[in-house]
């Protein structure tokens, strides 16, 4: 069984999901063979955070709860990370204008 081509790994998850779906997209591979590739990609440290995720799934919905998982615990795009960098803005202020 060859392994399909998956882009390298990336922490903007959904969008690396999105590439992976797209270069597959019309291509005859099975979902175990999706989920081989996406564990081969990943870095040890995400496979280690969603070991515990991880669903006990048949090989046929292995791979779809392999992305669920994923998602559940690395799931923030680059935008939202970034977002959560920056404060939000609650201050207001008031300016008194002259008479």
């Amino acid at each position: 069984m060859s392994i399909p081509f998956v882009p390298p790994f990336s922490f903007d998850i959904p969008t690396w999901l999105a590439l992976i779906e797209e270069a597959w997209r019309n291509s005859n591979i099975s979902e175990d063979q999706k989920y081989q590739a996406v564990i081969r990609a990943l870095l040890t440290e995400i496979f280690a955070s969603i070991t515990l995720a991880l669903p006990t799934l048949s090989p046929e919905a292995r791979y779809e709860g392999l992305k669920a998982a994923i998602t559940a615990v690395h799931g923030r795009t680059t935008i939202q990370s970034f977002k959560e960098l920056i404060p939000s803005q609650t201050t207001s202020y008031k300016y008194d204008t002259p008479n």
